[in-house]
């Protein structure tokens, strides 16, 4: 392979370019933006497919005590076991039916043993999906249209009479109880249980502080939402408007003994709390200032990843979205907004769970569609390319000169053109011949040009073809060899032949030219000294 040897600007150029090529990091996959950034927003409504339930429950619910003041599904079965009230005029949901749904049950009822109602007030009907167990009952009573009654077909005398049961108090025909196609609750779940994970990116983050605080700095004391001091009332503080955001570590639910809103959540600044943690947590709900039923509808308390919780104490100001946890409410106190539970107890043995009043989150929030973390760059190195030297080995030449008494003449220089590269042309190298009379033979002399390695660094770069031909000079057709005082004419062996030498790329030409002409001029050389003596 020829050897091309790049001038130092070259050289330099193609180091600098491979080194720009290795410390270039591409990432792996498409760009993304700088870590922590967060991607699109969009708007975001949490209860949307709630089809206008105030609680929905994925699976199983036990409604004790006392009252729902909003449409109830529940996803599983329904336990009854103590004087319980569903009392709503605001159920969009008919199922196609001419009654708006009061009472959604996909499971079937379970009715306990005490000697309670459960009633389902106002123009509201009921739906049960598994009347396994179940008996109803639509019977005038005194020939009067009754209400309809669902009760436990285990049970004795007549149907109307019997306790506990499930009491419909408006006109309902038989057939329209069980549902054509049950509500999908696992579906409507799945979507609940994303929104609850993607709720955690949204919005701004609220300032925690004490009363003193008024925006100045000195004023007050600003509270690290992870270190709240034992029994401090925290005030929340809203930002600029838009989806505001409080991550609040269950592990500080005790610390605090009360909240206000200096600014209270509305529908231009709406506020999701999260409560972060895992495991089962308590929560003591206190008491919270700066509320009003613009604040419950644009309050939503966001429980991601508990198991469990429990909730006593006060009245909480917003709807609660746990999906994925089984909820307690043993808090006399109300819950005014929405609930969305896995599971759900509400009172119990001797406990009143309080009301659930319907006042649905409405708030439409901004949130990240997800999390962009940046993608750890995959440095690039670009395999070095290495360029054989060629090998120029300079074929030994023997010279051998003649005894010879004749003086020394002036050397006669020979000049060998060298082949031309498609980048620089050779020098050219001279050969003298001496003409020194010596009984000693000249020893031929051998150079030899050891490779040259040269590593070329990757470049884009294209090789430059040169436009300009090489220039080849021709070797003379004679020199002329003096000796005696005479002048002789030594004609030079010219050829052209073009086959390159094996290792080094040059032509044959030139060293057999050279050869010849050594040969013609030696030959002149004995031819004169035999002359000369004979003279």
């Amino acid at each position: 392979m020829p050897f091309i040897e790049l001038n130092r600007f070259s050289r330099f150029t193609a180091l600098a370019l491979a080194a720009a090529l290795v410390a270039t990091p591409v990432a792996a996959g498409v760009l993304t933006s700088p870590a922590g950034a967060a991607t699109d927003s969009a708007a975001l409504v949490p209860l949307a497919g709630a089809l206008g339930f105030g609680v929905i429950v994925e699976g199983d619910a036990q409604m004790w005590g006392h009252e729902a003041e909003t449409p109830v599904l529940v996803g599983g079965d329904l336990d009854v076991d103590g004087g319980y009230a569903i009392t709503t005029g605001t159920s969009s949901y008919t199922d196609g039916g001419s009654l708006p749904i009061g009472l959604y049950v996909v499971g079937d009822v379970d009715f306990g043993s005490g000697s309670y109602r459960l009633d389902v007030n106002g123009s509201s009907g009921l739906r049960i999906a598994d009347l396994s167990g179940i008996q109803l009952s639509d019977a005038e009573q005194n020939g009067t249209d009754a209400h309809l009654v669902a009760v436990d077909s285990a049970g004795s005398g007549p149907v109307r009479d019997r306790l506990p049961r499930i009491e419909v108090q408006t006109h309902q025909e038989l057939e329209t109880v069980v549902p054509a196609s049950p509500i999908d609750v696992s579906a409507m779940f799945a979507q609940f249980r994303a929104t609850s994970s993607t709720l955690a990116n949204c919005g701004t983050a609220v300032l925690l502080t004490d009363a003193n605080y008024n925006g100045q700095a000195g004023s007050g004391t600003i509270y690290d939402p992870a270190a709240i001091p034992a029994g401090a009332t925290i005030y929340i503080h809203l930002g600029a408007p838009g989806t505001q955001r409080l991550d609040l570590p269950v592990s500080q639910l005790a610390n605090i003994g009360g909240i206000t809103f200096r600014d209270a959540p509305s529908v231009s600044a709406p506020l999701v709390i999260n409560l972060v943690g895992t495991g089962a947590a308590t929560w003591t709900v206190p008491s919270f200032g700066g509320v009003g039923s613009g604040t419950y509808m644009n309050t939503l308390f966001n429980v991601a990843a508990l198991s469990s919780l429990t909730l006593l104490g006060g009245t909480l100001p917003g709807t609660l979205f746990a999906p994925s946890t089984a909820v307690v409410d043993h808090s006399s106190s109300n819950i005014d907004g929405s609930v969305v539970a896995a599971s759900l107890q509400q009172g119990g043995a001797g406990q009143d769970g309080g009301e659930m009043h319907h006042f649905p989150f409405t708030g439409s929030l901004s949130c990240s569609l997800s999390t962009t973390t940046t993608e750890a760059p995959t440095t690039t190195t670009a395999a070095p390319t290495t360029t054989e030297a060629s090998t120029t080995t300079t074929q030994p030449v023997t010279t051998t000169t003649q005894p010879t008494t004749s003086t020394t003449e002036p050397e006669v220089p020979v000049t060998i053109p060298t082949e031309p590269t498609t980048s620089t042309t050779e020098p050219e190298v001279p050969v003298t011949i001496p003409t020194e009379p010596t009984t000693s033979t000249t020893q031929p002399t051998t150079s030899t040009t050891g490779p040259t390695p040269s590593t070329t660094q990757p470049t884009t770069t294209q090789p430059t073809t040169p436009t300009t031909p090489p220039t080849t000079t021709a070797p003379p057709a004679s020199v002329t060899v003096t000796v005696a005082g005479v002048p002789t004419d030594v004609a030079v062996l010219s050829l052209t032949a073009t086959r390159e030498l094996p290792h080094t790329g040059t032509s044959a030409a030139a060293q057999v030219t050279l050869a010849g002409t050594l040969l013609s001029a030696g030959g002149a050389l004995v031819l004169l000294a035999r002359r000369a003596r004979r003279a």
